[in-house]
């Protein structure tokens, strides 16, 4: 009588745990699509990107050496780059273009790595992550 009541309680479930499918469907979806759009370099135009470059030599190389954005983890360098953008003043679409095109030169960095490993089959040395 046991094994009937537990395959009873199964096959009760089951119609629920099917019906939640088509909601966990689109949110897995859009979960995916927003990680994959996050993720992307945006692209620069040629002026955005010559516009991008005087400010990351007037706005950051005017107190310091200029930091590989390879080096830090996103959570890390997002935090460094709000820090800095209070202390260098720069206005909020200087610095949403300054944060594309330094997130483009993450990318370029990550693949450039990606391709070297690929091509030597060795990973990269600890030195590069500090």
């Amino acid at each position: 009588m046991k094994m009937n009541q537990a395959i009873r309680l199964n096959d009760a479930a089951t119609p629920l745990n099917r019906s939640c499918w088509h909601v966990r469907i689109p949110i897995i979806l859009l979960v995916l699509l927003f990680s994959a759009l996050v993720s992307r370099a945006e692209e620069l135009s040629a002026k955005e990107t010559a516009t991008a470059q005087k400010l990351y030599t007037a706005k950051c190389a005017k107190c310091h050496k200029f930091y590989d954005p390879q080096a830090y983890n996103q959570a890390d360098w997002d935090m460094w780059m709000r820090k800095m953008k209070r202390k260098s003043k720069l206005k909020d679409e200087q610095f949403q273009l300054l944060c594309r095109y330094l997130n483009n030169i993450r990318a370029e960095k990550e693949a450039e790595t990606k391709s070297k490993q690929g091509l030597n089959g060795s990973k990269p040395s600890n030195a590069a992550k500090r």
